[in-house]
């Protein structure tokens, strides 16, 4: 392989759909965890999901609800036992070039939108609230009262609708006050299942998308145990995968349960693991969560708040979580834990480590030997609020903060004695080897040695405090057609609060290294004492970034540009409009080089970027263009000597004339890189020393069609799939023969046929084949120029059949059939797929996967997979390695080796 994994982005996706993320790693042995972060692209902040080790491979989900159109950004991390990472690109940072994938638009998928086709005309979305009933709910015959919230929902024309109960048109009995519609039933509803269809158009005369829903009236309840309602699942998984001899056995349960009464709603999910453990952060999940009709909600346990992008935005807090979301007035309040304390870690150097080239002699003639502390993590505590306001339909405002703080003091200075570390040969009359601490004392340590061991000095970083805070605000005009936004934030953090609060006389000393009662010639008394402030945050000038938020220099010329340019501030100010079948956007945004958020840590600051794209609906919205231009730059720190300006051209193109018929995507993206340099460096003889100069061409295309067919039994789905990445020299000619442009072009083509036969048969079949193109330079003295390629080909099929098994029909069986009227599902696949085009060089990999799901009574499943992979390479019989573990070096048996296995059985009851 020519990287430590093997992946292929995802084809062929579909807005809504969720989305499997699937790595292979060539070597699992110290992978202790995977976490997959994804975003649409044009958002500034990435959710995280765990990742699961499933049959040798390491597999992740992006939820439906986040699959939306055209393009979504994506990549993966690994940690490994010695607290070093894997990336998925592999790349310095990650999170500056994540992988991507195009997502496209159905007919089917069509309603999940804001355009709806039916066979007469089309509609357009409106945010309508349905108040009451809730759907499928239980109502009292006296009790029902059709209501409808319009509050949101501006470009409805409030005269002209219709309201329909069971078919009736009922709507010369209701009315529209104050925002809401509602309907009293002249008399009590007869008792079962009730439908509501009311209609709407727009101020401009369009069709708005039918509300819809039903409910249930039933006789009056006794009490209120008779009016709970329930539902909730519960299961258990038994796992045990061996990847590269190394084995990982798992028992994991999970469960939900969501009770409801007239005004409150209750659920609690669990998630139990047997690999979680004090050594690292939990892979354990608990919530509870309670809603209070729909103004506010509570969830205390493992939550994923949203205040803002910029501050904390989706990231795992376990702790509390308020949201009062009232008429004109929303409150967000967030206290919790970001991480939980470990105290060291159970591997070697996992709570000590020796400091080798730091060993003294002391004045009494014995050894002075340091260690630095390893393998903490600190308690992170999280305090979060945001207050918005919601005045006159149109103009929305909200201010939030963020103080996120290492509660250091939690972590123990106590050193295990069974804590293990190692020492080399640097260390006089020490054998190297692998020493516990106690060992180390009793055996090493002589009675005039000394072990210094300070209690600040941690390897794995030190402690925190980051305080953020900010606000945005939202102005619609012309019906919500039209709509300005703009948030600005800031940051401040303490990067070592284990050091504390400095005084007014320390920094005097610090700051200008005179004791004259002055800084920087300003007397100490006019500045405010930082111990004043120390709830706030904990004031130390040597780990303050920034120093002082605000340049006064600059403040004040220009306040507002001082603001704005902050290096700690992040900003965004956006236009979007929706006029005669165009989606416009326009933005600017600015993360400052010193912004640094705890709760979002995972936004890439130095940034400077502007947006503009235009979303063209044609051929009654059945042909969807996009096309954009964005700059982006990082040339807001003085630090970068060659900022890299980056200019992108996009063009997509989406074609979905209806249900059956054939649809398109064409995408077209050209990334322009540039860094400014125009001149070669060289020394005083004339000599070319680099060329750094980048002006670079990146064209990225993808086509996809999807051909849909039916017939009379079956209906199948094919989808093709073209994507290139070609990249192009711009300075070429001005080049030097021996320069190497070290850019890859890479060549994807697939293929899917999905298939299904008499609703009991699915059948699937992918062909994917990826090369990539690396360029190198001749080792001949000519410098001459080649291009190695690197293939991979893949080949997968997927079957299930589902059928039902019962017993004859017997009148005295007919109730048993009733009971345990079974289904088993079966299913099975097949994988392959090789690289290399030299017979020495290719690795072939072949896997199977069969299950079965059984239904043994109503809502309890039992379910049973295994998988196996083999991998078939001639180089394992000539590396010198005992790849299959039989005593023996470079056998013939070491051709085929059992790369991975994995079974796991579950066992799931939903009531």
């Amino acid at each position: 392989m020519s990287e430590p994994f093997y992946h292929i982005s995802p084809s062929n996706v579909i807005s809504g759909n969720d989305i499997e993320i699937l790595v292979i790693l060539e070597d699992n042995d110290k992978i202790i965890s995977g976490t997959l972060f994804f975003r649409q692209a044009d958002e500034i902040s990435y959710q995280e999901v765990d990742m699961e080790f499933k049959n040798g491979s390491w597999v992740g989900f992006i939820p439906g609800e986040r699959v939306r159109g055209p393009l979504i950004e994506y990549l993966v991390i690994f940690q490994n036992l010695n607290g070093g990472q894997v990336g998925v690109p592999l790349a310095i940072d990650p999170f500056t070039s994540p992988l991507n994938f195009s997502v496209s638009m159905r007919a089917s998928n069509l309603k999940n939108q804001k355009i709806v086709k039916t066979s007469s005309s089309d509609y357009i979305d409106a945010d309508i609230l349905i108040l009451a009933p809730e759907p499928g709910s239980l109502n009292r015959p006296d009790e029902v009262v059709i209501s409808l919230s319009l509050f949101n929902a501006p470009i409805v024309d409030q005269d002209k609708y219709i309201l329909y109960l069971d078919g009736a048109d009922v709507t010369k009995n209701s009315l529209i006050d104050g925002e809401v519609l509602s309907f009293i039933p002249e008399s009590d509803l007869e008792i079962g299942l009730h439908n509501i269809r009311v209609l709407f158009k727009s101020t401009y005369g369009l069709d708005i998308t039918p509300v819809e829903w039903a409910f249930n009236v039933s006789k009056g309840t006794a009490n209120m145990a008779e009016s709970f309602q329930y539902n909730g699942y519960f299961n258990g998984k038994n796992s045990r995968n061996t990847a590269s001899r190394n084995v990982v056995s798992e028992i994991v349960y999970n469960g939900k349960f969501e009770g409801e009464l007239s005004w409150v709603k209750a659920s609690f999910s669990l998630k139990k693991s047997s690999r979680e453990s004090i050594y690292m952060q939990p892979l354990d999940r608990s919530t509870l969560s309670l809603k209070f009709t729909d103004y506010a909600t509570l969830e205390t346990g493992d939550s994923y708040p949203s205040l803002s992008p910029y501050i904390l935005d989706g990231k795992r807090v376990r702790g509390q979580y308020l949201n009062l979301n009232l008429p004109y007035i929303k409150i967000q309040y967030v206290n919790g834990k970001l991480n939980r304390g470990v105290q060291y870690q159970s591997k070697l150097n996992g709570a000590l480590k020796i400091i080798e080239n730091n060993t003294n002699i002391a004045s009494n003639g014995g050894k002075i030997y340091s260690f630095t502390r390893n393998g903490y993590t600190f308690p992170r505590d999280i305090l979060a609020a945001r207050l918005a306001i919601n005045a006159f339909k149109s103009f929305t405002t909200g201010i939030h903060f963020m103080k996120v703080k290492d509660n250091f003091s939690k972590v123990s200075l106590k050193v295990p004695g069974s804590s293990l570390f190692d020492v080399d040969s640097s260390l006089d009359n020490i054998d190297s080897g692998i020493y516990s601490y106690s060992e180390f004392l009793s055996d090493i340590i002589g009675p005039l040695d000394t072990i210094v061991i300070k209690d600040n000095d941690w390897n794995d970083g030190k402690p925190i405090e980051n305080l953020a805070l900010g606000f945005d605000l939202e102005k619609a005009f012309d019906n919500r057609q039209l709509v300005f936004q703009m948030a600005w934030n800031m940051t401040w953090t303490n990067n070592n609060i284990s050091e504390g609060v400095i005084s007014l006389d320390d920094a005097d000393v610090l700051l200008d290294t005179l004791d004259d009662n002055a800084i920087m010639d300003i007397p100490i008394d006019d500045f405010p004492d930082p111990a004043t402030y120390k709830d706030i945050i904990t004031i130390h000038p040597l780990y303050m970034v920034p120093l002082v938020p605000l340049d006064p220099i600059t403040f004040e010329k220009n306040p507002v540009r001082a603001i704005l340019n902050m290096p700690s501030s992040a900003y965004n100010i956006r236009l979007k409009g929706s006029y005669s079948l165009n989606n416009l956007l326009l933005e600017y945004r600015q993360i400052g080089p010193e912004y640094k958020s705890y709760g979002n840590p995972y936004l890439t600051n130095n940034i400077r970027e502007f947006i503009i794209n235009d979303r063209l609906s044609l051929l009654g919205r059945r042909l969807m263009l996009l096309v954009g231009y964005n700059y982006k730059d990082n040339s807001l720190s003085e630090t970068v000597l060659n900022p890299l300006k980056t200019r992108t051209m996009t063009l997509n193109t989406t074609l979905v004339p209806g249900p059956g018929a054939v649809s398109l995507i064409f995408n077209l993206r050209s990334i322009n890189q540039t860094n400014g340099i125009d001149s070669l460096e060289m020394n005083s003889y004339g000599d070319i020393l680099a060329d750094k100069r980048e002006d670079s061409q990146a064209i990225n295309s993808l086509v996809s069609i999807n051909i849909p067919s039916s017939g009379p039994n079956s209906s199948s789905t094919i989808a093709l799939n073209v994507n290139s990445i070609s990249y192009i020299d711009n300075l070429e000619v001005d080049r030097q023969k021996d320069y190497l442009f070290q850019k890859s072009n890479m060549k994807n083509y697939s293929a899917n046929i999905s298939s299904r036969f008499n609703n009991s048969l699915k059948t699937s079949l992918s062909v994917n084949r990826t090369s990539i193109y690396t360029p190198f330079l001749t080792n001949d003295g000519n410098n001459n120029k080649g291009v190695t390629e690197t293939s991979w080909f893949s080949l997968s099929s997927k079957a299930q059949y589902q059928f039902d098994i019962t017993l004859p029909s017997i009148s005295w069986l007919d109730e048993i059939n009733e009971i345990f009227g079974n289904q088993l599902l079966l299913k099975t696949g097949l994988d392959y797929m090789t690289n290399g085009k030299k017979k020495d060089e290719e690795i072939q990999i072949f896997g199977i996967k069969i299950g079965a799901e059984l239904d043994i009574v109503k809502n309890l499943v039992l379910s049973a997979n295994a998988s196996m992979r083999f991998n078939k390479s001639s180089r394992n019989t000539k590396d010198g390695l005992d790849n299959d573990d039989n005593g023996r070096i470079d056998d013939k048996g070491e051709k085929i080796i059992i790369n991975n296995s994995g079974i796991f059985i579950s066992l799931g009851y939903r009531f």
